[in-house]
């Protein structure tokens, strides 16, 4: 019988360290592909959130482009420089309505022409930039507002 141990003894101990020689690289390679992939992701995300920064700020450079545009055209009939507005929403990307306003009041926009409406600077952040649900043309596509000779565009 005490053959019969140490020969039992014997196999447990080379089966131990063939099970740990056996699984010891594959757990130190699980835990090195997740850090690759944990790694990746991260760049991965840091490189999204970037492209949605400068997409971002490239929309709003169209916006304040279009509104550069025409802000001259502020006070003038309608009826004269409509058709300049909608040269801007045609030729500038993201931008999809300009507006012309003075003070608070829209008097001029390049989707109804002539137009009276409200437009309250108080709900501008920092007299900038307004996030709104929609339009009356788009109701459910959110969009971004600026004041003053104001111009609409896609977010």
């Amino acid at each position: 019988m005490p053959f019969h141990h140490a020969r039992l003894r014997r196999f447990s101990l080379r089966l131990g360290a063939a099970l740990l020689a056996g699984l010891l690289p594959v757990r130190l390679g699980l835990g090195i592909v997740h850090w690759q992939l944990q790694s990746g992701l991260y760049r991965d995300t840091q490189d999204q959130l970037e492209h949605a920064r400068r997409r971002l700020d490239q929309t709003l450079d169209h916006a304040r482009r279009a509104a550069d545009a025409v802000a001259e055209h502020a006070g003038q009939p309608c009826e004269l420089v409509e058709q300049r507005l909608r040269e801007q929403v045609a030729a500038v990307p993201d931008v999809r309505t300009v507006n012309l306003a003075r003070g608070r009041d829209i008097d001029c926009t390049s989707l109804y022409g002539a137009y009276q409406a409200d437009s309250r600077t108080e709900d501008f952040t920092e007299g900038q930039l307004r996030l709104m649900s929609g339009n009356r043309v788009t109701p459910l596509s959110p969009i971004a507002k600026r004041p003053g000779n104001t111009a609409y565009w896609w977010g």
